[in-house]
Parts: C-alpha cells; sequence; structure tokens
C-alpha cells in the first residue's frame, strides 16, 4: 500500500513525470485567484500546438458548438473552465516530455496511445451520462495509468523486469506491483493526481475503479467508476481481432449500462471514441492505425440477449431467503440484465420507488408474498410493472389469489432459463406499450391545455422568454419536476442556481426598459457563455435566473456560479451612450434527504440568494446542507 511516506521517497527522486516550461508557468498562472482569461490567452498563445490541442477539445461534440472554435477567446476558455484549462495543459506536458524512457520493454508510445483512447472513451461516455464537465473527463481518462509511467521512470530496471513477465497493459499487474514495490500503480496514480490538484472524486474514481465495491460508495461516484472502467475495457478490446471484440463487447452492455449507458448509446459513442481518437494521436503525432468500428460487427447479438439488454430500466427480485434471491439473480445476470435484490413488505416498496423496474421477480410463499403483490401494485408505479411469481408447488387456490392481488405472470421451480428469457420478453413489451400509452395522453393532455391557454391569451404557455431565448419558468418547473422524478431513481446529485442582476429594479426604473432589456440580454449571454451543455438555463422572474444542473453537485455549482460572476465582471455593456458594469447575487443549492419536493430545493437557492444580497451582493452563497 503507497501510503504518504513512501509517495514523499518517490517524490525525492525528482524523477516523477512533471510539466515543464511553459505548461509549468501556465499551470500556476491559473492556480492564482485573480488570475484573467486575457493572462491565460497570452501565454497559451506562446505554445501553438497546446492551442490547437485544445480547441480540438472545444470543438468535439461534448461541447455541441454551432461554430467550429478557430481560436482562443474568453468564451472558449470559459466554456472548458480554467481548472480544466489547467488539466489540459499538465496532460499534454507530461506526452511532450515522456515519450521515451530507460525502461527496456516500455512501450511508451502504445501506452499514451491506450492513454489518449481511454480519455477520449471517458469523456464521450461520462458526458453521455452527465457525470463531468467534457474537458475533466477526458484528463481523468488520460491520467488514470500515470502511475505506471512514474515506477517505469524511478525503478526502470526493476519494472522492465516485472513487465518482461506480466503484460504491460494487463490488470494482472497489480499483484506483481504490489508484491515487488509495495504498492500499485493505480496508487501512485491516485496520489500523483492528487498532488496536480484534481478533484477529490477523480483521485477516488482511480483509487477504486477495479474494484466498485471496494469503495464503500455508490450514485454518481460508482457510475463514474464504471464509466472509466469501460472506457479501459473498450480500448482494451480495440486491438483485439473482429471475432474476439465481438465477444468482449456484448459484455460490456451490462457494465454500460451500470454506468447510466443504453446498449445503442454504447455502439455510437464507442465508435466515436474510436474516431475522436485518431484525430488525437494525429495532433499529438502519435501513430495509430484506423481500427474497424464496433458497429461493423454489431448487428447480430447473441440468442436471448435481444429483450434483456433493450429494458431501460431494472429487474426487481423480491424474496425473503437470501439463497433463493442469489439463485435468480446470478441466472439474470447471465443473461444480461440489471438485477436488484429486495426483502418482502416495506424494503420492496421502497425498492420500488427507488428503481422504478419494469419487471418484479417475486418469491410467493406464505401470505407474505401475496400481501407484497397487492402493496406493489396499489403502490404509485404499480401500474406500471410486470409481476412475475416463482413458486414451487404451490396450489391453485394460492395462484388465484395472488392474480386477483395483481400478479401477471407465475414461474414454477426450478426455473429454466429459456423460460424465463420468454417470461421476461413478454413483460418488457406490455410494459413498453403501456408507459408510451401513458406518456401519450400525459403529452396530449398537456398539448390541449396549452391550447386552451394560449387560444385564451396567456403567454405563460410558451416554452421560451422571447427576449433572451432561454426557457421561460412554466418550463423551469416542469423541466425541474422531471430532474427531481429522475434523480429519485438514479441517485445522481441535482443543483440549482438562483441568479438575480444586481440593482436591476433600479435600472429599469431609472433608465428604462431599453437599458432594461439590454441588462438582461447582455447578463444571459454571460449564463450561455458559462453554461455547460447539459446545464438548462431558464429566466425565473424579472431580472431572476435560474439554472438547473443535472448530475452536478454543490462544489461545482458553486464554482459555476464564480465562473459567471469572473465572466460578468470584466464584461461592460454599453448601450445608448450608457457604460453599465454587472454584477449578480446568487444563490445555490443541491437536493438533499432535507429537501421532500423541488420546491424545498428552489426554497433553499432563494434564501442563499437573500443570504448573498444581505452581505454585499455580488457574490455566491451555498445553501446550508
Amino acid at each position: 500500500m503507497l501510503d504518504s511516506e513512501k509517495f514523499l521517497e518517490l517524490k525525492a527522486s525528482a524523477n516523477l513525470p512533471s510539466p515543464k516550461g511553459t505548461a509549468l508557468k501556465l499551470i500556476e498562472l491559473c492556480q492564482r485567484e485573480n488570475v484573467t482569461l486575457p493572462q491565460l490567452i497570452t501565454v497559451l498563445q506562446t505554445d501553438p500546438a497546446t492551442v490547437g490541442r485544445i480547441l480540438k477539445l472545444a470543438n468535439s461534440a461534448s461541447f455541441a458548438r454551432t461554430r467550429p472554435a478557430a481560436s482562443l477567446s474568453p468564451d472558449i476558455l470559459m466554456s472548458i473552465g480554467i481548472q480544466a484549462i489547467r488539466l489540459l495543459v499538465l496532460s499534454f506536458s507530461l506526452i511532450a516530455e515522456n515519450r521515451k524512457g530507460e525502461c527496456q520493454g516500455f512501450d511508451y508510445t502504445h501506452f499514451w496511445i491506450r492513454s489518449v483512447m481511454t480519455g477520449a472513451g471517458t469523456q464521450l461516455l461520462g458526458s453521455c451520462a452527465r457525470l463531468a464537465p467534457p474537458a475533466e473527463l477526458f484528463t481523468l481518462g488520460l491520467l488514470v495509468h500515470i502511475g505506471q509511467l512514474a515506477m517505469a521512470t524511478v525503478f526502470p530496471r526493476e519494472y522492465a523486469e516485472l513487465i518482461g513477465k506480466f503484460d504491460q497493459f494487463s490488470r494482472e499487474v497489480s499483484a506483481p506491483e504490489e508484491q515487488s514495490f509495495g504498492f500499485t500503480h493505480i496508487e501512485v496514480s491516485a496520489a500523483m493526481i492528487q498532488e496536480w490538484g484534481l478533484p477529490k472524486l477523480f483521485t477516488d474514481v482511480v483509487r477504486f475503479h477495479e474494484n466498485p465495491e471496494n469503495s464503500g460508495e455508490g450514485g454518481r461516484k460508482v457510475r463514474l467508476m464504471n464509466c472509466l472502467d469501460l472506457a479501459q475495457k473498450l480500448t482494451g478490446i480495440s486491438f483485439l481481432s473482429d471475432e474476439e471484440r465481438e465477444v468482449e463487447f456484448v459484455g460490456l452492455k451490462l457494465l454500460g449500462e451500470r454506468a447510466g449507458i443504453s446498449e445503442d448509446q454504447l455502439l455510437e459513442l464507442a465508435d466515436r471514441m474510436l474516431v475522436e481518437s485518431k484525430e488525437w494521436c494525429s495532433i499529438l503525432e502519435m501513430p495509430l492505425d484506423q481500427l474497424p468500428k464496433f458497429s461493423s460487427f454489431s448487428g447480430s447479438p447473441s440468442p436471448g440477449k435481444t429483450d434483456s439488454v433493450g429494458m431501460s430500466r431494472p429487474v426487481l427480485v423480491v424474496g425473503e431467503h437470501s439463497d433463493w434471491r442469489t439463485t435468480l439473480l446470478d441466472l439474470l445476470g447471465k443473461l444480461g440484465y440489471s438485477a436488484h435484490p429486495s426483502s418482502m413488505g416495506d424494503a420492496a416498496l421502497v425498492n420500488a420507488e427507488i428503481l422504478d423496474p419494469e419487471i418484479v421477480l417475486i418469491e410467493l410463499e406464505g401470505h407474505e408474498g401475496l400481501r407484497t403483490i397487492s402493496r406493489l401494485r396499489d403502490a404509485g408505479n404499480g401500474g406500471l410493472c410486470y409481476i412475475i411469481a416463482v413458486c414451487g408447488d404451490c396450489e391453485e387456490n394460492i395462484l388465484s389469489a395472488a392474480l386477483q392481488r395483481g400478479m401477471d405472470d407465475y414461474l414454477r421451480e426450478p426455473v429454466e432459463e429459456r423460460t424465463l428469457l420468454a417470461r421476461l420478453a413478454a413483460g418488457h413489451r406490455i410494459v413498453s406499450k403501456q408507459r408510451l400509452l401513458m406518456q401519450e395522453h400525459a403529452d396530449l393532455q398537456k398539448m390541449k391545455s396549452r391550447f386552451s391557454k394560449f387560444a385564451k391569451g396567456d403567454s405563460s404557455v410558451l416554452l421560451f422568454d422571447p427576449l433572451t431565448g432561454f426557457y421561460n419558468r412554466s418550463y423551469a418547473i416542469d423541466r425541474l419536476k422531471q430532474e427531481w422524478s429522475a434523480v429519485l431513481r438514479s441517485f445522481r446529485p441535482l443543483s440549482i442556481l438562483l441568479l438575480e442582476i444586481d440593482q436591476f429594479a433600479s435600472v429599469y426604473e431609472l433608465r428604462g426598459k431599453e437599458i432594461a432589456d439590454a441588462l438582461l440580454l447582455h447578463f444571459s449571454a454571460v449564463i450561455r457563455a458559462s453554461a455547460r451543455l447539459a446545464d438548462i438555463p431558464c429566466l425565473y422572474a424579472e431580472g431572476i435566473f435560474l439554472l438547473i444542473l443535472p448530475g452536478t453537485g454543490i462544489e461545482g455549482t458553486v464554482r459555476l456560479g464564480e465562473r459567471i460572476l469572473a465572466s460578468a465582471s470584466e464584461s461592460v455593456l454599453k448601450v445608448s451612450n450608457q457604460r453599465l458594469e454587472i454584477g449578480a447575487s446568487i444563490g445555490a443549492a443541491e437536493k438533499s434527504e432535507g429537501h421532500h419536493s423541488f420546491y424545498a430545493l428552489i426554497n433553499a437557492a432563494e434564501n442563499a440568494l437573500e443570504l448573498a444580497k444581505s452581505k454585499g451582493r455580488n457574490q455566491v452563497i451555498p445553501a446550508e446542507s
């Protein structure tokens, strides 16, 4: 195990990979609190190669730009983020300075090619699942195995001997590393990225991503671990033969589900990873041959897998006996399903509410099984799941009672794989149609309501504010309600920013509507330039904006608020021969256990906003958790 004392010894060797030259100067500049964007651009422009690489990232699909960025500007840097720029420059410097070394047998070129591919994969997968900003995801994937380069640099002879016996790119190398050095390269990677100032979230993800169950964590952190693990495995199988890749790719679909990525998304993102990697390697002057697309062999999934992978929600396995649950969980896992265990009674209701499963498999033994079926069917989402009872030699009257209480189908034990697949496929078809019909009905009712209001002259039914182009308050409430429901099932973080332009009412009263509208337009442009792809900007009230931030914790939310303030303070509004300096008071809030509805989250942000105003305005205040 790598403790702090051992890491200090590694640092003392002065051989650990580290940034140099312009990169070091820029990294130090980014760490200053008062650094300005023009200062960063001036330093960056002394290194055209780094500028080109940053523009390559800025033009990637994750940022969804309407026009390609051709040169560095404050807007480009703000969209990526100052700290993300620092990490990118660090990464590019490490690649440039460590393309060869003294460790014989260590394939430096292929190490960096695989690192770039993992970075591209982590960025694409993590952005799809809204786990972190794209640039930070790229850096995470790129540096996950930097500890291996460090060990090859500090211990060139010893590490050459080790990789002479074990595959450099296999996970099996960790055990002999521990035996030979007392620590693994993964531990060194985690220590190095912590030293370089990456978020603690990323440090933990690197340390535990190969064994998420040992982290003791859940929610976003585990999904990020699964995402990183998936990117690495996609990178690894990219170099296999077509036949081997096809077999290995099927096994990655379940891991994709755990990271919040569907099969179709996984296939598309895997192909995009190959394209992005080829472009990155070309820019970084590293040789990467054209690799065949994953979609070229994924047209014919294995028998029995189609329906299981197509399910959008997990299977809930409810029973009192752990051995019974384990048997079914193992079988479902073998078939490619995401399955979760639960005991009877209240636990089943809680898990059904959280997971929102399509299928529930329940142990039909005694009256507790019947009671749980009734309670599941009567619950809020009980009408949208397919309940299959599993029983041994239960009598017909028990089955009849179960049908009356809401059971849809049943299976006799021992459960055969073919029979289970058929029942699950039938349940999936029925529930999918039910959900589609309910959604269509809800959409129709909402549309009728909007048309009715619109016919009466109620302009609030419009989705967008006509001046700023942002979503309006009506949409903001609806969207926040949707994100709230999604978070209850996925355990992702959800945060909001409430931003009020300082002294907006006074500007309106003293300088008129024209100036006030210009101020609104200008500040909305600042928000749009600072917000990320996944963020949802809305005009909440007169002079007040609401930013909905799915998948973002309070720290990232506060950082975004500070970026918006910094960008606003650097800009001056000139209109009708008048000059306005712009400030804003911002309240930040993250969903917590104390928030029983999304209105409570809004109230928390409003309280934080009022506190920011009372403390002198032009600042970001996080709500008390």
